[in-house]
Order: structure tokens, then C-alpha cells, then sequence
């Protein structure tokens, strides 16, 4: 059975490295003592500086906020491997962004206030990129970016008329027409609203990356209907009863 897994910081870096001591030349990766920096490593067991968190501009593209001290939480390299998308806690605040390689130019993509930018995912094509996220009551839930039209939407529980459902854990297809993602109860929510908590078996969500046509089905009946799709290898655990959040 597939099963599915957080991947944190610490032990992932959002790239498949479980130990930055064993990367390759070639992987990049936040330098695991000091968030501030993102380092490529080298033959001879090096890993040069490509990114510091001193050259993230100090205020933000889309609000007028301005940024405390900043280091970056998540990475993920597109697959070409000429973009990093990262997600950074600046201050009060928490933001995604883009750093283009070739260019050194950086795109700000969200800003959270009071709430979590976690890991992004680029899709096959690196068209897209989905970005995990986390309201302060807990609620998770994906935003996803058309880095081709410029252009982005929100996937949540309440596109399933379900505001206690988190979305988390995404995945793309393939050819990048669809993301799946995990879909649980969120009882933190449920609690700080004098609620009980619920159950939900093992279920799994998929919509286009326009936020449309979403469906949300039990594991087996899933994987039944799509026995070839391909889970990436670090998702794959085993998946446990929502239980409490």
C-alpha cells in the first residue's frame, strides 16, 4: 500500500537529501547550521555559497511590509535545475519566492501574515509550482502558481465545502494536467471551536492546477483507478488515521 509522510527540514531539505553530508555534486541544499545560506555542493566534498538571505529584498513586492531578519525554511530546485523556490520567515512574516539561477533575479511570489509558507512543489515541466501552507488555527491548505500566465489560486477545504479539511502533501502527475494531495481533519480547528474531533479514512484529493474539478476519493478507490501514477518516493509512508492535529 502507498502511504505518505511531512517531509521537515531537518531531515529532507525539500530536495531528497536525508543528510547533507552525503549530497552529490551538484545538489543544492540550505546549509543545515546557518538558514541564512543555500549552498551547491562540489567534487572534493565542498558545497559553495549560491544564495544568501542578505540579498532577499527587505520589503515587500506585494504589500507594503517591511521584512524583519530573514533565513529560509524550504527549498525545492526545479527540475532543470536553473530555478530554486524557497520559502522564508522574515520577521513577522513568511513568504515564498523564486531565485533564478542564470539571472540572480528574485520573484516574491506570496506573503503570509500570521500564518505558515511551507514546502513548494514544481511540477514536471516547471510550469507550475504548489506551494504548502498553514493558517494560524492549523488549517492547511495549496497554493498553486502558473509561473507561465503569471497567475495563481487557492486549493482549500472549502472548494470541498469542508472548512476542516486540510490539503497537504501534493504531488503532480506526470505531465503536470492534475495535483494530488493528502485531505484530513483538522480537529485543532475543530477543537478551538468547541468541537469533537473526527476521523477520516485514508483519502486522496486531485484537481487541475487551475483549482477546478477537484474530487476527493478513499485511498484504495484511488489507487484502483490510477494503479500507474507515480508517487514520488519521499511521500511514501505509512499513512495513519487523522487522529489528532
Amino acid at each position: 500500500m502507498f502511504s505518505f509522510r511531512k517531509i521537515s527540514l531537518g531531515f529532507a531539505l525539500l530536495l531528497g537529501l536525508t543528510n547533507p553530508a552525503s549530497a552529490k555534486p551538484g545538489d543544492i541544499f540550505i546549509d543545515p547550521l546557518d538558514a541564512t545560506l543555500i549552498r551547491r555542493e562540489i567534487p572534493g566534498g565542498q558545497a559553495e555559497i549560491i544564495f544568501r538571505a542578505q540579498d532577499l529584498p527587505t520589503e515587500s513586492s506585494l504589500h507594503p511590509v517591511h521584512f524583519g531578519p530573514q533565513k529560509f525554511t524550504f527549498l525545492a530546485v526545479n527540475p532543470e535545475g536553473t530555478i530554486l523556490a524557497f520559502s522564508a520567515q522574515a520577521g513577522d512574516h513568511e513568504w515564498s519566492g523564486l531565485y533564478y539561477l542564470a539571472n540572480k533575479d528574485i520573484r516574491q511570489l506570496n506573503l503570509r501574515f500570521e500564518s505558515k509558507s511551507l514546502a513548494p512543489y514544481w511540477s514536471k515541466d516547471s510550469r507550475y509550482l504548489v506551494v504548502e501552507e498553514e493558517e494560524s488555527t492549523g488549517r492547511r491548505f495549496l497554493e498553486i502558481f502558473d509561473l507561465e500566465k503569471d497567475d495563481h489560486c487557492v486549493l482549500d477545504g472549502r472548494a470541498a465545502k469542508n472548512k476542516f479539511l486540510n490539503f497537504l502533501q501534493p504531488w503532480w502527475s506526470e505531465q503536470g494536467e492534475r495535483i494530488f494531495f493528502k485531505a484530513e481533519i483538522n480537529n485543532r480547528y475543530r477543537k478551538s471551536l468547541g468541537l469533537k474531533s473526527l476521523n477520516l479514512s485514508e483519502t486522496i484529493g486531485e484537481a487541475n492546477p487551475r483549482c477546478q474539478k477537484l474530487a476527493l476519493k478513499p485511498l484504495s478507490k484511488f489507487l484502483a483507478e490510477q494503479p500507474r501514477e507515480t508517487i514520488p518516493q519521499e511521500t511514501k509512508v505509512t499513512l495513519s488515521p487523522s487522529g489528532e492535529n
